[in-house]
């Protein structure tokens, strides 16, 4: 258990959110994507994620923060 709250520690804070996994759907919290649903793509660095959304009949991967989107 200790491990596992060592992995998810954030600058001395623990990050509590459920980690995401490859293909899980993800709504966009902020930005100009807000409220868009999306497929997370995978890790792009330390604190962004990569997320392909739906846009003008296709599919576009998006680089965000990590902070921006959240597990549905």
């Amino acid at each position: 258990m200790i491990t596992e709250l060592r992995q998810r520690e954030v600058r001395g804070l623990i990050d509590l959110r459920r980690p995401l996994q490859l293909g899980d759907t993800v709504r966009v919290a902020r930005g100009p994507f807000r409220n868009q649903l999306g497929i997370y793509a995978g890790q792009a660095s330390h604190e962004r994620v990569a997320v392909l959304l739906t846009l003008l009949g296709g599919q576009h991967r998006v680089t965000m923060r990590r902070d921006d989107v959240e597990a549905v």
